[in-house]
């Protein structure tokens, strides 16, 4: 790892992982019903409150990514960067890897199909390729 301070370039795969995620958080939040049986998941008002947690960790880790959390709690709006945006991105990478596994788990029981698979895993596994080749920077 480089002991350079680490600041995400506005790259076209930096704003795609911000963008995606944040996009993904924000359907979650604001249209949970819509969004679950893409993933596999029964229509329950559990499942409603499960994607809304899921969009709140999305939108937080997109922000979170971009901005600076410690100026916007400030409200300032300064970019990201050094250690916390390194830390950020880091624990983003690490959750989605775990998604990567949750997907690969409940489908080989059969709980989710191979859309939910593609979309939940698959989406999640590119966000892990994307955030180790900026962490690389």
């Amino acid at each position: 790892m480089s002991s350079l301070p680490f600041q995400p370039q506005p790259s076209l795969a930096f704003l795609a992982l911000v963008t995606g995620r944040a996009l993904a958080g924000a359907s979650a939040l604001v249209a949970p019903l819509e969004l679950t049986p893409y993933f596999g998941v029964s229509l329950t008002s559990s499942a409603t409150f499960v994607a809304r947690l899921f969009g709140a960790r999305d939108l937080v880790l997109a922000v979170g990514s971009f901005w600076d959390v410690q100026a916007l709690a400030r409200g300032e709006l300064v970019r990201a960067s050094g250690t916390a945006a390194r830390t950020v991105v880091t624990l983003a990478m690490l959750i989605d890897a775990v998604d990567v596994v949750s997907g690969l788990v409940e489908y080989n029981r059969g709980t989710i199909g191979r859309l939910g698979l593609v979309l939940g895993a698959g989406g999640a596994s590119v966000f892990v390729a994307i955030a180790a080749s900026l962490l690389r920077q």
